[in-house]
């Protein structure tokens, strides 16, 4: 298993409503966080905290994201707040959906 690919963040760049695209920082999943976000995705009820618990726990910065044409600072509050209208529901299940799948295991590593 190649592990500097495992631990190192990664940019995921994603268009919103015609927008300029918008970047996220990513660190991969720990194995402990896949297992909380499988476990609330699991249940129909919770499949939106399952998707942002994902964004939560693997975005580290980003670029692109502006108020009022005026770039906005990463911060935990922010991010927080960036997915608080139904608007951008999208745009986390597109995130979150990115983040799920680079942390999955390869061919590869799941016969190792």
């Amino acid at each position: 298993m190649e592990l500097t690919k495992k631990i190192t963040p990664q940019w995921v760049e994603l268009k919103h409503e015609g927008s300029a695209p918008i970047g996220f920082c990513c660190a991969p999943l720990t194995s402990p966080q896949i297992i909380s976000v499988r476990a609330l995705m699991g249940v129909r009820e919770s499949v939106g905290e399952g998707m942002m618990a994902a964004v939560r726990y693997s975005v580290r910065d980003w670029r692109g994201v502006t108020a009022d044409g005026a770039p906005v600072d990463f911060s935990a509050d922010a991010l927080e707040h960036l997915f608080t209208g139904p608007t951008l529901a999208l745009l986390l299940m597109e995130l979150a959906g990115e983040i799920i799948e680079r942390s999955k295991l390869n061919g590869a590593e799941v016969k190792n």
